[in-house]
């Protein structure tokens, strides 16, 4: 997360590749708390690619742009825009086929990476 204690409540923080739902009562911090787990990805690894599964189709892009400029000045804004992959969730149906679609594409990944190597 970028933040000791946060860190440190959370047993080091979240793993790169892994599925993680951040969830809790309105207005807790939910959003704050995964737009600055985009802005670490973005410093940290310019290979990752981070995706934003909305459940409430209210993803706010200017405050994500905001905080990049904030928190990584003279950045190429949108080459950094485009490593977050912002996708809208209908309902838990369609959150489930999301979710399946990383697993097929992580197998086939994952595969291919076996056969090269």
């Amino acid at each position: 997360f970028g933040c000791v204690n946060f860190d440190n409540l959370v047993s080091g923080g979240i793993n790169s590749c892994e599925i993680t739902e951040i969830c809790g009562s309105s207005s807790t911090g939910k959003t704050q708390i995964c737009l600055n787990l985009i802005i670490n990805m973005l410093k940290t690894n310019e290979s990752f690619t981070c995706v934003y599964i909305d459940s409430n189709k209210n993803f706010c892009h200017k405050r994500l742009t905001n905080l990049i400029k904030f928190h990584i000045p003279n950045s190429n804004i949108e080459k950094l825009l485009k490593k977050v992959q912002i996708i809208d969730c209908l309902n838990i149906f369609h959150l489930l086929d999301i979710l399946f679609s990383f697993k097929k594409y992580s197998s086939r990944k994952s595969h291919n990476n076996t056969e090269f190597s």
